[in-house]
C-alpha cells in the first residue's frame, strides 16, 4: 500500500519499473490521493492512471477538469456511465474516441457519439450499436 504522497511521487518519477508498476497498481487511502492531487497537481493524471482509485475520486479528478485527466477516464474501466455520457460530449476528438470504444458507453452515449464529427468515432458508435 502506498502509505503517502511523497512514497506515490518517488515511485512514479523512479526508473525502476517495479515502482513505476507499484503506482499504476497499489492502493492509497483516499486521504493520501487527495494530498497528491494537493500538493503535486502535476502528479493528477497519474493518479487517474491508477487502477485502485475508488469512484469518489474519479468523480473528483473529473471535476478538476484537465483534458489529460478527462482522457485517461474515458479508457478508464471503471469510470462510471454518469461520466462516460458526459465525456461523450467533450471537445476533445480523442476522449470521444475513447468512449466510444468504453465497453460501458451507454446506448445514449454512443447515439450522440453516432454523429460526431470524426468520422472513425461515428464508425465506432455506430458498429457497436449495430447500424
Amino acid at each position: 500500500m502506498i502509505m503517502s504522497a511523497e512514497e506515490f511521487v518517488a515511485l512514479r518519477t523512479s526508473e525502476n519499473s517495479a515502482d513505476y508498476r507499484r503506482a499504476a497498481t497499489e492502493p492509497a487511502s483516499e486521504d493520501t490521493w487527495r494530498q497528491v492531487i494537493a500538493t503535486y497537481p502535476e502528479m493528477v493524471e497519474w493518479v487517474a492512471h491508477n487502477k485502485t482509485i475508488p469512484v469518489s475520486l474519479i468523480r473528483e479528478l473529473f471535476a478538476i477538469g484537465s483534458e489529460k485527466v478527462r482522457l485517461v477516464l474515458a479508457i478508464k474501466r471503471s469510470t462510471p456511465v454518469d461520466l462516460l455520457a458526459k465525456l461523450a460530449t467533450d471537445h476533445n476528438d480523442s476522449i470521444h474516441l475513447a468512449v466510444a470504444r468504453h465497453p460501458k458507453t451507454t446506448a445514449a452515449a454512443l447515439s450522440l457519439l453516432r454523429n460526431d464529427d470524426w468520422e472513425e468515432v461515428r464508425q465506432i458508435a455506430s458498429g457497436r450499436l449495430g447500424n
